[in-house]
């Protein structure tokens, strides 16, 4: 009997330090702790960018090239050098046209692609502060009778995936002015275009920063601006890496309004706010 003790005294003490030590009961050391988004990011030495590649001046690439150009580009380049000491620690995602999804994915760890903070997808992301706004414009025939929101009344007007925040600002004012337009969404700006030269659309809507490139098109087209506000475009990280969300926050503010971010609107030929 006093063997059996001490030997139920020695086992209680032998798993007592065994607890001590973090070993579980079925004999598993516990997994290390996942390391942070920036952490595994900077162990890496390269920041996955989602990008856009077809909307100039803001992503793109030139026919027959694979290096892709833009003042979004650009902008990625300085977020790797605020994050990583150095603009070429980028590694480039074709977005598609749900540019989110490649956050959902882990394909990418950051969106750089036209994204404009959008009511409702806070929980699954989080948004920078903006790096750039641009105000709603809608692209049309010369001669189409357009001079208020009413003119668009029961008309239809082609929206695309890459300008989606475009898209639902233009629904949204018309909507509170009592006035349906019927938007047609379309899986390019080529048929978008397509979609308004034909007369299926009476417009296309989309921000002053990428209207130019459609104008250049075809100088049968106009542009027109509704004075219903600007599109945001931010940084979307996913909402559960807060520490990188901290972190390209920072980044953004720092860069916004300052000589490198003036010098790539310059570049690209956007129009910068005036100074404070």
């Amino acid at each position: 009997m006093a063997s059996r003790r001490f030997a139920l005294a020695a086992l209680a003490a032998l798993l007592l330090i065994a607890g001590g030590c973090g070993v579980h009961a079925a004999g598993r050391i516990p997994a290390a702790a996942a390391p942070s988004a920036l952490a595994r990011i900077r162990a890496a030495g390269v920041l996955r960018v989602a990008i856009r590649e077809d909307a100039p001046p803001m992503g793109f690439r030139r026919p027959g090239s694979l290096v892709p150009e833009g003042f979004e580009i650009d902008f990625a380049r300085a977020l790797a050098a605020a994050l990583l000491g150095d603009p070429d620690k980028v590694a480039w995602v074709p977005a598609g046209p749900v540019r989110l999804l490649a956050l959902d994915a882990h394909a990418a760890d950051v969106v750089i692609a036209g994204v404009a903070a959008t009511a409702g997808t806070e929980g699954a992301y989080r948004y920078s502060p903006p790096f750039y706004r641009s105000p709603v414009v809608l692209i049309a025939r010369r001669g189409t009778p357009l001079t208020d929101l009413r003119s668009l009344d029961g008309r239809v007007v082609a929206t695309l995936p890459e300008d989606a925040g475009a898209g639902a600002m233009l629904v949204a004012a018309a909507r509170a002015r009592d006035v349906t337009v019927l938007a047609a969404p379309k899986p390019s700006a080529e048929a978008a275009v397509a979609a308004v030269q034909s007369g299926e659309a009476a417009a296309l809507v989309t921000t002053r920063a990428l209207a130019p490139a459609w104008l250049r098109s075809d100088p049968q087209l106009r542009l027109w601006q509704p004075g219903i506000g600007d599109v945001a475009y931010v940084v979307a990280v996913r909402a559960d890496e807060p520490d990188l969300a901290a972190a390209v926050d920072t980044a953004v503010r720092d860069l916004v309004g300052g000589p490198t971010w003036r010098a790539m609107l310059r570049k690209w030929g956007l129009p910068a706010p005036p100074s404070k």
